[in-house]
């Protein structure tokens, strides 16, 4: 054994004897202990470290050096000097400041304490310390941040971490420059500020023990007191001079809702109006129970009614110009005038004339657009009414084809395999949801479906508006003009769809985007449109311009919503694919296109109306004829109605024979091969002029029924 515990070495053998034989196994022995007490104890040289606490039985430690790191001893000395709490001048900016104490922490922990002395820079806000290289911190007074000011220059300052992110400094030094921050301050005596007491606390007065500053005695200003916010006396309050307001004389004595209970004076002078709920006694003659006197005055604030037989302002420009406002029982309202131009003008809020009638005339000048819900024939689109549209080629198109008509005025054009069948539907909004009754709408149901969309494939329903209608809206002309198209529309497809405006030549196109939200739902679509003063329009009887609905387009027909476009534009991005389930249908009704910038009531137009508008670009003439002996027919028609251009004719037999009618003795009726003469149909002029047909090929002395179509299409 080395030292038995406490401390006390002895050797397992005795001594030895002198003269004797010393045994290797007992030499070895006491050499092994030695060497183990040895290994136990501190070296001087500082190999060997302590396995256990020293006890120094009272005792002390000399010669310590001064403690370099956070695991070095501290001696006596150091602790006297504070000098692992002294970091000298801190470093870093104003508003972020660095402390080195020595030695260096490795961490932060509460409770840790610093004092150091500021730099030559005082902070101007919020601070942090940064301590040993560590990460910044906040520095706070009382648990703020710190403003401008706090830390300032050349002052020696104390911090205590209360927590591992924040300092708190304890001890400030006061001065002018670093003015005194406290929480609360009695003064039992008298205090005296020689410079600006500023109060920063914005607690409200609501008594005279409330607010952010309060007096239990009088208050005495020698100079002028300023209140930016309201001021409430709740004794009498006594003026020795007047009481004026500032220099803009816009503020009121009282409010509507806060009065004053009676006034006081022994004059009155007004500048501006007065105005009274009530008024007792004599006021010269027009005020009171007097008669009344004339009075001029500037304004007239009446809450009331005011009642006269005759308002006659006479505040004209002109001399000798007078107008008056009356009424009688027999005639009603009464505007009269004897202006020197007009007799009646009305005027806008930029004083330009909107209505007048001329000085002693009767018409009724009106120098903008007049728009109303019930004036005529605002809609260019014809036909846009499904019910009182003829139809006259059918009413039901299995797999329409390109430029193909269904109901008059309406074409499809399509780069698409899917197939649409358009159709004359029974239905269409309630009246209550229109404003107008109607009983059909344009259904587009789709029977092929086309799920791949290629950049040209498309599928639109189209009417071409003829120049001379659309010529009104002022197409390629300067200045600021707005058309609005309104429809109804119901789909299965729902999400965003787009419908658009071009010229004839197709470089100039606009694209507006609408959403159908719910399926199978008739729901109202109002778009305005800007007038495009760009590009080329027709105002002749060609193409004005065309109104385009989009089922299904691809990536060739996409361009930008809501704006004028140099393109053939037909659709945005956000166009949905309406062809791509044979479950899908697409229905419009009550389609309007008008000038202005909101939508009216539809432009209900008569059935037999709406016929004449559609025949001026098609229509069929039923004949019944007899064929001569040589198998020849001529037959001449005129067009009930003006067609737009020359029309192009086609004719079309009934497929039976052999049909007897006994009502007018029809015999015989022929079918077979039927040749126009082009020398004798005349496709020159236009108008009414006589069309005339020659047939050949006909059975001889045969009855045939048939009918011309006259084509004048856009």
């Amino acid at each position: 054994m080395a030292r038995n515990g406490s401390g006390t070495f002895s050797n397992p053998y005795p001594n030895f004897v002198s003269g004797t034989v010393i045994s290797s196994t007992q030499v070895d022995a006491n050499n092994s202990d030695i060497a183990t007490a040895l290994t136990q104890s501190i070296a001087v040289d500082g190999q060997s470290t302590v396995t256990a606490n020293l006890p120094m039985n009272a005792k002390k430690l000399t010669g310590l050096a001064v403690g370099a790191a956070a695991t070095d001893s501290l001696n006596l000395g150091q602790a006297q000097a504070e000098a692992m709490v002294w970091c000298g001048t801190a470093g870093g900016s104003a508003n972020a400041i660095t402390l080195s104490p020595t030695p260096a922490i490795t961490a932060y922990a509460a409770g840790q304490r610093f004092v150091w002395k500021a730099s030559g820079s005082v902070n101007t806000g919020a601070t942090t310390v940064a301590i040993s290289g560590l990460g910044a911190i906040a520095l706070q007074d009382s648990g703020a941040a710190l403003v401008a000011g706090d830390h300032a220059a050349g002052k020696i300052y104390m911090g205590i971490l209360d927590t591992t992110s924040t300092v708190q400094i304890i001890n400030v030094q006061v001065s002018s420059i670093n003015p005194l921050r406290v929480t609360s301050l009695v003064v039992s005596g008298t205090a005296t500020v020689g410079g600006i007491l500023s109060v920063d606390d914005t607690t409200t007065s609501t008594s005279g023990t409330t607010g952010s500053i309060h007096t239990d005695g009088g208050l005495g200003v020698a100079g002028t007191a300023f209140v930016a916010g309201a001021a409430k006396i709740v004794g009498v309050t006594t003026h020795g001079d007047d009481v004026v307001s500032d220099t803009d004389s816009t503020d009121d004595l009282g409010t509507t809702g806060v009065r004053w209970a009676n006034l006081f004076v022994d004059a009155i002078t007004a500048t501006d109006q007065v105005t009274a709920t009530g008024f007792t006694g004599t006021l010269d003659g027009i005020l009171g129970s007097g008669t009344p006197a004339a009075a001029t005055v500037t304004t007239i604030d009446a809450s009331g009614v005011a009642t006269a037989t005759t308002f006659e302002p006479d505040g004209d420009t002109a001399a000798g110009d007078n107008a008056a406002i009356g009424y009688t029982a027999a005639e009603g309202l009464i505007l009269t005038g004897q202006g020197s131009t007009n007799d009646v003008t009305i005027k806008n809020d930029a004083d330009a004339d909107v209505i007048t009638i001329a000085t002693g005339g009767t018409n009724v000048a009106i120098t903008g657009d007049l728009t109303a819900n019930n004036f005529a024939g605002r809609n260019k689109i014809i036909g846009g009414d499904f019910t009182t549209n003829p139809w006259q080629r059918g009413t039901s198109f299995a797999a329409i084809g390109n430029t193909a008509y269904s109901a008059d005025r309406w074409t499809t054009e399509m780069g698409t395999t899917a197939a649409v069948t358009a159709s004359k539907a029974a239905d269409a909004p309630t009246a209550a949801q229109a404003g107008t009754f109607t009983q059909n709408c344009m259904s587009l149901a789709v029977t092929t479906a086309d799920t791949s969309v290629a950049a040209g494939d498309i599928f639109i329903l189209i009417q071409r508006v003829e120049g001379l209608s659309a010529a009104s809206f002022g197409f390629g002309q300067a200045g600021s003009r707005n058309m609005t198209l309104s429809f109804w529309v119901k789909g299965t497809k729902t999400g965003i769809h787009c419908v658009s405006i071009t010229n004839s030549a197709q470089n100039r196109s606009y694209v507006a985007e609408y959403t159908i939200a719910s399926t199978n739902t008739w729901e109202y679509q109002t778009i305005t449109i800007p007038v495009d003063t760009g590009g080329t329009w027709l105002y002749t009887n060609g193409v004005g311009l065309a109104v385009i609905f989009a089922l299904m387009a691809g990536s060739a027909y996409q361009g930008a919503a809501n704006t004028w476009l140099a393109s053939n534009s037909r659709i945005t991005s956000n166009q949905v694919n309406a062809l791509d389930s044979t479950s899908n249908t697409f229905k419009i009704a009550l389609v309007q296109l008008e000038a202005g910038s909101s939508a009216t009531t539809f432009d209900a137009r008569s059935v037999g109306t709406e016929l004449a508008l559609c025949q001026r670009y098609f229509q069929i003439c039923a004949f019944v004829g007899n064929a001569s002996g040589s198998g020849e027919m001529g037959i001449a028609y005129a067009p009930s109605v003006t067609m737009r251009a020359a029309a192009s004719m086609s004719t079309t037999l009934r497929a039976t024979d052999n049909y007897v009618g006994t009502d007018n003795q029809i015999s015989h009726v022929g079918y077979g091969t039927v040749t126009v003469g082009s020398s004798s149909f005349n496709s020159s002029t236009t108008g009414n002029a006589v069309r005339n047909l020659l047939c050949t090929g006909l059975v001889t002395n045969g009855v045939y029924i048939g009918s011309f179509q006259l084509t004048a299409e856009l």
